[in-house]
């Protein structure tokens, strides 16, 4: 597996993280996320649908290179 693929994931993973600390404090009082939760949880969406995207061009990359 490439560095910068694994660079990927591990950033992915650690925003993943992220958004997780904000959703599990909310179900675990049984409660609605605050405004301010979420927004920061659409933000972390929205970097890691990035994220994501950018994983399948390397992951495609290294696919065409190995063939």
């Amino acid at each position: 597996m490439s560095k910068h693929l694994c660079e990927l994931q591990a950033r992915k993973t650690t925003l993943v993280k992220e958004a997780r600390s904000l959703t599990d404090p909310a179900a675990s009082k049984k409660r609605d996320l605050t405004d301010e939760e979420v927004s920061a949880f659409d933000a972390l969406r929205t970097r890691i649908d990035a994220s994501s995207v950018a994983i399948g061009r390397e992951a495609a990359l290294i696919a065409d290179e190995n063939r």
